[in-house]
């Protein structure tokens, strides 16, 4: 249920830039904020979005069985769900699910332009996109604040570093920390990097960002609205933390908590 009393993420950042918002930050329950790249502050779900519709045609060129455009991103994303237990979520499955997928409907290995097609296609994906609505005015109004920022995102660091440059975003936080997994384990360690008793992590990904952060004894709020793989849901751990629509959401929702 998403839980806030902002209509939309640009009413609550602005709020959030307010005498009122400001104030409300002032008194922030949290010593300090870690948040989320993917779809909590940048629109990452558009640049899966163009990359499943180029990788179809790249596969649709290869196919020997006529299948659908939207079946054949089905095959694309079972053979990146099977390859989940070896390569976990890494940004590398995609591109390999992508090239394996070609491989299974032409029925043999690919030429070097052909593999090379459906690795451009996979890579959309990882094209920096936009910041969210709010998401820039939010975190700078955070700064003005003083609330110490740690940009907290799980990935290839050259593949995030491009994302979080692209737009400025991570030169407005105070520390950026990349990390192969998001465990509880390594939460708790940023954590206490940064000398944060009592943060908060805001993000979109129920198994992701909210899962390890219940484990680690650490207060989160769920971003609704990006991405969805079948493995990143967690109802049990949706279920137990506040929701909101956006980033900007989320923190007015926990700045008005007091």
């Amino acid at each position: 249920m998403c839980m806030t009393g902002f209509l939309d993420a640009t009413t609550a950042a602005v709020w959030l830039s307010s005498p009122a918002g400001q104030a409300a930050l002032a008194r922030f329950p949290y010593d300090g904020l870690l948040v989320d790249l993917d779809d909590t502050l940048l629109d990452t779900r558009s640049r899966f979005v163009a990359s499943r519709q180029a990788s179809a045609m790249a596969l649709a060129r290869l196919d020997r069985n006529g299948y659908s455009r939207e079946e054949l991103t089905a095959i694309q994303r079972a053979v990146s769900d099977a390859l989940l237990p070896n390569l976990g979520l890494s940004n590398g499955r995609w591109r390999t699910a992508t090239v394996l997928a070609g491989q299974v409907l032409a029925g043999r290995e690919l030429g070097r332009e052909e593999r090379a097609a459906l690795l451009a296609a996979a890579e959309i994906a990882f094209q920096p996109g936009l910041p969210l609505p709010g998401a820039v005015e939010t975190v700078r109004a955070c700064r003005a604040a003083g609330l110490p920022l740690v940009l907290w995102t799980q990935g290839e660091p050259h593949v995030q570093t491009a994302k979080h440059a692209a737009n400025g975003l991570g030169a407005l936080f105070d520390a950026v920390e990349i990390v192969p997994w998001k465990t509880a384990p390594m939460l708790r360690c940023v954590a206490a990097v940064h000398g944060f008793a009592r943060p908060l992590v805001i993000g979109d990904s129920p198994h992701g960002d909210i899962a390890p952060a219940l484990a680690a004894g650490i207060a989160a709020i769920l971003v609704q609205g990006g991405v969805r793989w079948p493995f990143d849901d967690d109802a049990q751990a949706a279920a137990a933390v506040p929701q909101a629509a956006s980033f900007a959401q989320a923190v007015a929702l926990a700045a008005t908590s007091v």
